[in-house]
């Protein structure tokens, strides 16, 4: 028989009910763990709230007014936890956080590995599983993030990734563990703090765990533990507002952790994004340029935070 387990699931929904409900249909089937869900509802424009309230209505549900991105979504659900009274009837003892992509899903028997893993090394702060495409089950996307200041693609993937995997089976740390599947203790969070909104999205969990190895803590990936990611259903913005808040978001990330290294690493994303902008514009992709030059000028200027009216038609949309 399996111990009880404390843990709270955070699921953020932004116009995407199917989505979100299939997650849930499966999360529901799990017969050992029994985590209190949050649905952090970002500012959806349909009826999510309705759609999934009707058919599940005894998970938590928290809605933003609008669109606060993968920070502050989550912020909204980890302040809930957090600030919540110290008592047998609310889940502020839970011991541990999932954050769960609602296009992501892991097996109960995976997320029971990461569990255990984090309660036999008490130094490691945040976990997460190799993360495998959703649609192509052998196609491997990460097995773990990369420091974002300095690698392009900020996913270790490839031959050397799955040679290294095939030679170990313990956890190995990594620059950072992926917000798609990450298991993370309550008490680190609380230690550490919540996201920084500033990011909006892209960079935060690179961000978190930095902070967290400031404080001694480890963050790791078990390569034991599997999980799927349906990266085929990206939004349709993804030439825009994924590659601004992706370029952008680097300048932030080296003034907070890499200040030795500004200028070297400032003129580096000065030059991969010059580069990107001439390809595109060669492509005849002019909303693509757009988004690099509006990275590159917030990102030297300082502007963070939530940008999205730059590209959508209605702000924070």
């Amino acid at each position: 028989m399996q111990p009880r387990v404390d843990l709270a699931i955070i699921l953020l929904n932004w116009n995407a009910a199917d989505e979100t409900c299939h997650l849930l249909r499966r999360l529901i089937t799990w017969t050992h763990l029994q985590p209190r869900i949050y649905i952090v509802d970002n500012g959806s424009a349909d009826n999510s709230v309705e759609v999934i309230s009707a058919e599940f209505p005894d998970v938590e549900f928290i809605r933003n007014e609008k669109n606060e991105g993968f920070s502050g979504g989550n912020n909204a659900a980890l302040r809930t936890i957090i600030d919540s009274p110290s008592n047998g009837s609310t889940f502020n003892s839970s011991q541990f956080l999932l954050l769960l992509n609602n296009d992501a899903f892991i097996e109960e028997k995976d997320l029971l590995v990461l569990i255990e893993s984090l309660n036999a090394d008490p130094q490691v702060g945040v976990i997460g599983p190799l993360l495998y495409d959703g649609s192509d089950f052998k196609k491997l996307l990460s097995a773990g993030g990369l420091d974002p200041s300095q690698n392009g693609r900020t996913y270790w993937a490839g031959d050397d990734a799955e040679d290294y995997i095939e030679r170990t089976g313990k956890p190995y740390e990594v620059d950072y563990v992926s917000g798609t599947v990450a298991l993370l203790r309550n008490s680190v969070v609380r230690e550490t703090g919540i996201f920084d909104e500033n990011y909006f999205f892209s960079c935060e969990m690179a961000d978190l765990c930095e902070r967290l190895k400031g404080n001694g803590y480890k963050c790791t990936i078990n390569p034991v533990a599997r999980a799927w990611h349906d990266v085929h259903s990206s939004p349709k913005n993804r030439d825009t507002l994924y590659i601004y808040y992706s370029l952008r978001n680097r300048f932030l990330f080296i003034r907070k952790f890499r200040q030795e290294k500004k200028i070297r690493l400032f003129c580096y994303w000065m030059m991969i994004g010059g580069k990107g902008m001439v390809k595109a514009l060669l492509l005849g992709r002019l909303a693509t340029v757009r988004a690099l030059f509006l990275a590159l000028r917030d990102g030297l200027a300082g502007r963070y935070g939530g940008r999205n009216e730059l590209f959508l038609d209605k702000p924070n949309d």
